[in-house]
């Protein structure tokens, strides 16, 4: 039996919806206008064509080192990995040319997977890890978008 997912968000003023079997669903100018922090103005210029929404998942593994004597030094290490599946979208308007909401149409043939942060599991000598204080924490999957002409990476829809 094939179940499917359909995660709807809303927020007070807003809300995307997205269909995870089918990669669809919508995002309203608003949550567009949040997510990259753009005014009216700003929404009104910005060439779409520069846009890129995915659904990501990201996993984050955290550990400690110590010295040999069992010093455990402060810093945590993290290494976080991010797998995104680029998704396709149409841009709707109103008659006067502005962005009304995105139709997100499915998922294309391009995917992401990055890798952030310090080497898995690495202490440099003469650290060497603390035994049992590795933990993995992999997100709930999310929609995100970024505008590929700003610096940084995806945010948050």
């Amino acid at each position: 039996m094939l179940s499917v997912i359909t995660i709807t968000t809303t927020t007070t003023a807003n809300a995307y919806k997205f269909d995870q079997a089918t990669y669809t669903g919508s995002v309203n100018r608003g949550e567009l206008m949040k997510a990259l922090d753009l005014s009216a103005a700003e929404l009104r210029t910005l060439d779409t064509s520069q846009l890129e929404f995915v659904w990501a998942t990201t996993t984050t593994l955290t550990w400690q080192c110590q010295t040999q004597d069992g010093i455990v030094d402060e810093r945590v290490r993290e290494h976080r990995s991010i797998q995104a599946q680029v998704i396709n979208f149409e841009v709707n308007t109103n008659p006067q040319g502005q962005i009304t909401s995105i139709d997100l149409t499915g998922q294309s043939n391009k995917q992401y997977g990055v890798d952030e942060g310090d080497s898995q599991l690495h202490c440099s000598e003469p650290l060497v890890l603390v035994e049992g204080s590795d933990e993995t924490v992999t997100s709930d999957p999310y929609l995100a978008v970024r505008d590929r002409t700003q610096p940084g990476a995806w945010v948050p829809v």
